[in-house]
Order: C-alpha cells, then sequence, then structure tokens
C-alpha cells in the first residue's frame, strides 16, 4: 500500500490499473502517439510499467517508426523496451475487430478492420441499391446482410466472434441528430429515414450474430472528414506534430455535404445540420433543389445529378438514364469540361465563405469529380473570386489549401477505398473503445 493526498491510502494495483487505462485512453484518441505524448496528455510521469500492462494484456502494440514506410497506416510491430521513448504506440490489433458502414444515395459498403485499422478483408464489400432515399428498409437490409457475410467469413479465418467485435460505425447521407441518432427531420434530405431508428433497427437484425455490439451513426461527410484526418494521423511518412488538425472534408457525389473537424474533433453542431454545405444558396435565379426547397443551392449546381442533367441531352447519345459520371470524366467534348468548371466554380463559392468562417488548414475534395482537373480548378477559382484578398499570391495559396482527396487511398487500402468507410470504421472506435479496452483489462488482471 502506498500513501496518497491526505493521508489516504491507495492500492497499488488499483493505481497501476487507472493508469493503465488512461494512457489507452490516449492511445485510443491519438491513434499514433509515443512515450512523450502518453506523459504530457495523461499526467503519467512513468508510463513504462503501466504500457508495459497494456501490452502484456494485448491492448497496445509498439512500433518502431519506418520512415521509408510513406503510405503504412500499421507497420511492422516491436516490443517496448525501457529507454526507447521515440517508438510509436497504436492500439494492438488482437484488441478486436471494428465494422464500418457507408449507405449513400446508390449502394451500401461495408468493411472490417482490427482495433490498429490493419487490414483483414482484401476489399470493401458493396452492394447497389436504388431508392435508398425513400425506402431505409431496403439499405438497413443490405448491410445487415454484408456484415453478416463477413462476420461468418471471418470467423473460421481470423478468429472473430462476438465478444471480440468493437462496435459498428453507420454512416448516411444526411444530418444526424447525435441526441436522439436519428435523421433531423427539418429539412427535406431523407426524410424517409427521420421515421426509423437506425442503429436501433441494424441492432435487431444483427441480433442472432452479434448480439450487444454497440452501434454509432453520424453524416457520411462528417465521418469522411474523420477518415481524412485518420488517413493523414496513421500514415507514417507524416509527423504528428504536421498533420492538419482543422480539416474540411467535401465529399461530392449525388449529393452535396461537407465535414468539419476542428482541433481533432469532429463538429456535429446542435441537430446535426453542420457541414451541409450542398444546401448554401449561391444562385438566386437557380432551380429548385427536391431535397431542400431551396432554389439555387450548390447541390443543384455541383451535383453528379446537376451535371448529368445539364449534359445528357447535349452531348451524349446514350439514353440519358444510363449516362454516368465516369462518362462525363471520361468525355473530351468541351461542353463536359465547361460543365465540370462550373459546377466546381459554384462549389468554391460556397466554400470561400466557409474558409473565411472557420479558417481551416486543408479543404479535401473527395467523390469522382474530384480527379478532374476541370472540377478542381473550377473549385479554385470559385473561392478566389469570392475570398477575402489576403494573400499576394491567392492562386498559389488555394491550391495548396484546398486538394482532392489522395488518389492512393484506394489502392492502398482497397478493403476501404473511401474516407467515409475508414471514418465510420474510426467512430465506433472512439465512441464505443473505452468500454472494450476497460473489459479486456479487466478480463486480464483478473486471468
Amino acid at each position: 500500500m502506498a500513501s496518497g493526498k491526505n493521508g489516504r491510502r491507495l492500492n497499488r494495483k488499483s493505481d497501476l490499473d487507472m493508469r493503465a487505462f488512461r494512457a489507452a485512453q490516449v492511445v485510443r484518441k491519438r491513434m499514433r502517439t509515443d512515450r512523450k505524448e502518453i506523459t504530457r496528455v495523461g499526467y503519467i510521469p512513468e508510463p513504462s510499467t503501466p504500457l508495459g500492462l497494456l501490452q502484456d494484456a494485448g491492448i497496445v502494440a509498439a512500433y518502431n517508426p519506418d520512415p521509408t514506410a510513406r503510405r503504412a497506416l500499421v507497420p511492422s510491430g516491436a516490443k517496448l523496451p525501457k529507454g526507447r521513448p521515440n517508438l510509436l504506440l497504436t492500439l494492438a490489433p488482437e484488441l478486436g475487430f471494428l465494422i464500418g458502414v457507408d449507405v449513400s444515395h446508390s449502394e451500401v459498403s461495408v468493411s472490417v478492420t482490427r482495433a490498429d485499422f490493419s487490414q483483414v478483408v482484401e476489399e470493401v464489400r458493396r452492394v447497389p441499391i436504388e431508392g435508398l432515399d425513400e425506402t431505409p428498409d431496403r439499405a438497413l437490409d443490405a448491410a445487415a446482410r454484408l456484415i453478416r457475410d463477413l462476420v461468418g467469413e471471418l470467423e473460421q479465418s481470423d478468429g472473430l466472434s462476438p465478444e471480440k467485435v468493437i462496435g459498428i460505425g453507420l454512416g448516411l447521407p444526411g444530418p444526424v441528430d447525435r441526441r436522439t441518432r436519428t435523421i433531423a427531420p427539418n429539412m427535406n434530405i431523407l426524410s424517409m429515414w427521420s421515421q426509423h431508428k437506425p442503429t436501433e433497427e441494424l441492432s435487431s437484425r444483427l441480433a442472432d450474430c452479434l448480439p450487444e455490439v454497440p452501434i454509432e451513426i453520424d453524416n457520411d461527410a462528417s465521418l469522411g472528414a474523420v477518415g481524412i484526418y485518420s488517413y493523414l494521423t496513421l500514415s507514417l511518412g507524416i509527423p504528428p506534430d504536421q498533420v492538419p488538425r482543422d480539416l474540411l472534408y467535401v465529399r461530392v457525389s449525388d449529393g452535396i455535404g461537407a465535414g468539419v473537424v476542428i482541433k481533432g474533433k469532429l463538429v456535429g453542431g446542435g441537430a446535426g445540420f453542420a457541414g451541409e454545405i450542398g444546401h448554401v444558396k449561391v444562385d438566386d435565379r437557380g432551380s429548385f433543389c427536391p431535397r431542400c426547397g431551396q432554389r439555387g443551392c450548390v447541390e443543384t449546381k455541383t451535383s453528379e445529378r446537376a451535371v448529368l442533367a445539364e449534359l445528357k441531352q447535349v452531348v451524349f447519345e446514350a439514353k440519358p438514364d444510363e449516362l454516368t459520371i465516369e462518362q462525363v470524366l471520361e468525355s473530351t467534348h468541351p461542353a463536359s469540361f465547361r460543365s465540370l468548371h462550373e459546377a466546381g466554380w459554384h462549389l468554391g463559392a460556397a466554400l470561400a465563405h466557409a474558409r473565411t468562417l472557420l479558417d481551416p488548414t486543408r479543404i479535401y475534395i473527395g467523390g469522382p469529380m474530384a480527379q478532374s482537373t476541370h472540377f478542381v480548378s473550377g473549385v479554385h477559382m470559385g473561392i478566389i473570386s469570392n475570398s477575402l484578398g489576403h494573400s499576394s499570391d491567392p492562386e498559389a495559396e488555394v491550391r495548396r489549401v484546398v486538394i482532392p482527396v489522395p488518389k492512393e487511398f484506394a489502392k492502398v487500402r482497397p478493403d476501404l477505398r473511401s474516407p467515409e468507410l475508414l471514418g465510420a470504421i474510426a467512430m465506433a472506435l472512439h465512441r464505443a473503445g473505452d468500454r472494450h479496452i476497460e473489459r479486456k483489462l479487466s478480463q486480464f488482471q483478473a486471468g
């Protein structure tokens, strides 16, 4: 026994457990850190003993920094020796599994990683489905089916069992009220979903194979911001102090949404509307938006749906309902170039105001159109035309700040493919991880 403040006697084992849990929390929040950060953030002057306990319990792993592993999310493991504070720390792969679900307007995607975000499956599992906006049951059925199939496979090959699943993250393409864990009914965006409780309904569909596994939910673009932040944090070639902690992520697809990360934390807003940049008005004489009801919002100018509607009867010979955004991106017709450029300009006009308000270090653009130089140059010009003139070289400044999602993302991790899916997995860890860590530590100490 040791003496604490005010003459109290502290149990050494309880004190060690408390310091170990606090250290594990820092690793979970930071995702990739070191002993110096454990000491500073966790207020643990001598972290060697609690970190040793966490390693023995299979909760934390240590890694030698490898400057050549530029794109690796997880390096090779190493035992944490004393006197080596430069080693990196992550959660241990054996801590458990994380499941991510991304529901877009046209498909449902599911993937699984380990607690350290290491790869488990070769590629993401996807099911294209039409009419997800109006038929929530079809989306939830598809998600449950994909999860069930993956759990069955990984139970045989990787030893996945219900008690080893830390949590499930679910992303939806609409404003999610975090208090009620439902789609907010205030706007006509996924209005049919506002009558459902997605986490409860998905949980009931998985009750026979993953009982009592927590399911977390958020807006897909917000999860995209978390995914980009996680990707940058876990990429070994980027020092932790150089990872942008204030960023925007904009997802351009059939709809348009943005995720906001400030000081490394996701901003959701009071009712889940933070980041709904697609419904910011940019043209008083534009067409009406079928989702928000406004005239001339960004989505009526910049979404894939808007670009296809503008070009399908003018440029392409294919039937209108068969035209895809990929065909537009492959087209060399001048009208296609102009349409993509103007679509980008209108998004840039809205981003100029968001940039002035939030001052992000980086703005990442995701979605197929973000790979078009015409679209991205339009975004840059829209920001320049509508921004306050503080820079002597605004074009160079905007090109530095506003960039597409790194092309290598999908190549490095075909099991994720999108920031939204990685963000869903990261959300499951951050909102459900502490309870799993505490249970794992208790089981180790009891055993």
